[in-house]
């Protein structure tokens, strides 16, 4: 699911689409839509870190392992019972930094 919606978009995945054809017709059309890039990028964030934790797991580094995966399940939880995205947040960061030196 990280590498479909990392790569592809948010739009695609199968709880967007779940929504977009069940929830969204009850509700009616939202006022605004917010930028998928920051989601998007955040995916990416717990791919990166899931397939990390595969590597180290596949060559016996299961310590680092486990850490990579608390983290990457710590952001879940995090992004899942309080709405804050850390890989969101990380993108904004990078774009201040990034225009700063521009």
């Amino acid at each position: 699911m990280f590498a479909f919606t990392a790569f592809v978009s948010m739009h695609w995945s199968v709880w967007a689409q779940f929504f977009a054809r069940v929830i969204w017709p009850r509700l009616g059309a939202a006022p605004a839509l917010e930028d998928a890039r920051p989601a998007r990028f955040a995916q990416f964030i717990g791919l990166v870190l899931t397939a990390l934790a595969l590597l180290a797991f596949l060559i016996g580094v299961d310590d680092a392992g486990n850490s990579l995966t608390a983290v990457a399940a710590a952001g879940s939880v995090l992004r899942a019972t309080t709405g804050l995205c850390l890989g969101c947040r990380i993108y904004v960061l990078v774009r201040r930094l990034q225009h700063a030196r521009a």
